[in-house]
């Protein structure tokens, strides 16, 4: 995706996996995904070397680090890239539909009854877009995001069941919140919610396991008991007097 900007999150200032960084390469990780906004995915070595003005030899060591970081990957790409930059953020994609959409629109003859049989599909429509983002919930993504930023955790071989449920309703809970907000509430703000709370619970001694033998897991942290508890701050790191 090529574009003039993208997004750049809060928790860079916190997250462990970048703070390690030195900050040059913090500098040149930030840079490489410029090059990434930018549309150059395909780039070798050598050129990421030239476009960060450093050696052959210099980018390849900041790339070692940064592959074992898990923030590129081996093509030099940003791993996380794809999740964290929406195609909402681009207009093209919706101008190039509008567009097709009206030159379609321009192609049909409409009969009587084509007419009440678009009335109808419109109406059918409307009302599966309206409830979609409350109804289904993106079970794999969330996984995603848990699997990426809490790797420390144990990870949910089976998905199903009351497991499923569980994340269906504090989904439709924390789209519904948002909502009485007056935010986004759609699935793109759903999923920022859960990314910003996996990456809450990174800081938390007690839920990582860093305290005692126990550490949380997505099964119990989706429980509606544990979930208000996390996000009430019941859980968080107690400071020293």
């Amino acid at each position: 995706m090529a574009n003039q900007w993208f997004r750049m999150y809060a928790e860079f200032a916190s997250d462990p996996k970048v703070q390690m960084l030195s900050e040059t390469d913090q500098r040149r990780y930030i840079m490489v995904l410029c090059i990434r906004c930018n549309g150059d995915v395909t780039l070798q070595d050598e050129e990421v070397a030239f476009q960060l003005r450093i050696s052959n030899e210099e980018w390849l060591k900041t790339k070692s680090v940064l592959v074992g970081k898990g923030l590129v990957d081996g093509d030099n790409k940003p791993t996380a890239w794809d999740r964290r930059q929406f195609s909402s953020d681009s207009s093209a994609a919706r101008v190039s539909k509008h567009r097709e959409a009206k030159k379609q629109a321009c192609n049909v003859t409409v009969t009587p009854q084509n007419r009440t049989e678009q009335i109808q599909n419109k109406e059918e429509n409307t009302i599966v877009a309206s409830a979609s983002p409350l109804a289904q919930c993106p079970h794999q993504k969330i996984l995603a995001l848990y699997a990426e930023e809490l790797p420390e955790l144990p990870q949910p071989r089976i998905w199903e069941g009351t497991r499923q449920d569980h994340l269906k309703e504090r989904w439709r809970w924390v789209l519904s919140d948002l909502k009485k907000k007056g935010k986004a509430h759609d699935a793109e703000a759903g999923l920022e919610f859960f990314s910003r709370m996996f990456a809450y619970i990174s800081k938390i001694d007690f839920l990582m396991g860093r305290s005692g033998d126990w550490s949380a897991s997505l099964p119990w942290i989706v429980e509606a008991e544990n979930f208000a508890k996390i996000i009430e701050g019941n859980y968080e790191n107690k400071v020293a007097a």
